[in-house]
């Protein structure tokens, strides 16, 4: 990190400013019976095969965090350029929706309580 009043005041030199390769990452949630290690072997699967994936390190997943809903996770890997970063985030979505769907996995466990209003809707339809 580099305060304001330095930018402002002295040189410095972004090592960064040439690179054209780009980080792409997508967030989602597994239910919190889900077995993570299956989810992240998957997940980075289907990374892999992405038409936009670029190898300059393998595929990464992280639990983010845990929550009585559900286990929060990314994904995330490299492409070359902005434009491939956008296509391989939706390629990895896409991919990881059509994997988890297989594997029965699901995103979320949501629970609520029935009301006496909707619990007679529910009865009328």
């Amino acid at each position: 990190m580099i305060p304001n009043a330095h930018m402002l005041s002295k040189e410095f030199t972004s090592l960064t400013l040439g690179d054209s390769y780009r980080w792409a990452y997508v967030e989602f949630w597994v239910a919190p019976d889900a077995d993570v290690g299956i989810v992240s072997k998957k997940a980075t699967q289907a990374a892999r095969k992405c038409a936009n994936f670029v190898p300059y390190e393998d595929p990464s997943f992280w639990v983010m965090s845990l929550e009585k809903e559900g286990i929060r996770c990314w994904l995330a890997a490299w492409a070359d350029s902005p434009g491939e970063a956008w296509e391989l985030a939706s390629e990895m979505r896409t991919r990881l929706a059509e994997q988890l769907k297989i594997l029965r996995i699901t995103p979320h466990r949501y629970q609520f309580e029935l009301t006496e209003g909707s619990r007679k809707a529910e009865r009328d339809n």
